[in-house]
């Protein structure tokens, strides 16, 4: 495997900078380059790190793609709702990590103890996992005091002012 490591589905208004300081937290940043239009000069959305090691690069993949935590953004109880069949299915697929349910109102969701808020997290978070209700409502000034979370997904498309919002939170 080499060390340099393509990453993809970024937002437009990504930096330099915003993956460095993502990929740092499993190694040294050698470089780090987003690709850009060259006509208007905007993000494309993609671009590459290089890890200064193929064993930091590997870390980096592992926490990508195998996160040893996750937090549920609009966890809910009640089944047919997207926050509650996220859980589920980490839950029934087997998922071995910590599961983190966020939501302000509940206390326990399928047997897991709820937190009421992004900020209101003990440890750090690999993956966010954002349900479409939570990625509206969710405070996002709480959710910049949680900059730990490496990655976040949503369960439907982003519109741009939220994906604006997401590399704020992550």
């Amino acid at each position: 495997m080499g060390r340099k490591l393509y990453v993809g589905n970024l937002p437009f208004s990504a930096t330099k900078e915003d993956i460095t300081a993502k990929f740092a937290t499993c190694g040294t940043v050698e470089s780090a380059k987003l690709i850009t239009d060259r006509d208007t000069g905007r993000s494309k959305g993609f671009g590459f790190v290089e890890m200064s090691s193929d064993s930091e690069a590997q870390a980096a993949i592992d926490k990508l793609m195998r996160p040893k935590t996750v937090a549920v953004v609009g966890a809910s109880s009640q089944p047919g709702k997207i926050g509650y069949t996220v859980l589920e299915n980490l839950i029934k697929g087997g998922y071995k990590g910590k599961i983190y349910p966020i939501n302000p109102t509940a206390t326990e969701i399928l047997g897991l103890n709820v937190v009421p808020s992004v900020s209101d997290l003990s440890e750090s978070v690999d993956l966010a996992s954002l349900t479409p209700s939570a990625a509206y409502d969710l405070n996002w000034s709480d959710a910049t005091a949680a900059n730990n979370i490496l990655q976040v997904q949503s369960t439907r498309p982003t519109p741009g002012v939220l994906q604006r919002r997401l590399i704020a939170f992550g």
